[in-house]
């Protein structure tokens, strides 16, 4: 079975934390949240978090860009979502992240150990 995603909201700041604004979101269905964010800081309780208390895993280990930034993705492995669905990442500082959260159709169990990252152009 196929699993479809489909972008729920994207965003950046130049701060220490970041709350995407409020979206409408599938109760039922899995989120997945990429996150990039400045290497001098760290993921603040090591997940994001939602206004839905949806419980989040990493997505197998952080990954350098090598132009001193990490990514980092995450998973719920609770599907809770609804109307007013803010979604949160905290650093330890000032870390200029950039957001994406996903709604996965028909994920299932999602293998959270597997990855890969192509490094070419």
């Amino acid at each position: 079975m196929a699993i479809d995603a489909t972008l729920v909201v994207g965003e950046s700041n130049a701060s220490s934390s970041l709350t995407t604004t409020a979206q409408t979101t599938t109760n039922g269905r899995k989120f997945a949240l990429c996150v990039s964010w400045d290497a001098g800081q760290t993921i603040t309780g090591g997940v994001p978090s939602d206004s839905k208390s949806n419980t989040w895993s990493a997505l197998g280990s952080q990954q350098a860009d090598g132009n001193g930034s990490l990514l980092r993705w995450f998973i719920t492995t609770t599907s809770l979502g609804g109307s007013s669905h803010t979604f949160t990442v905290a650093f330890s500082g000032t870390a200029y992240p950039t957001v994406s959260v996903y709604e996965l159709t028909d994920a299932g169990d999602v293998d959270i150990q597997t990855q890969s990252q192509d490094s070419g152009g």
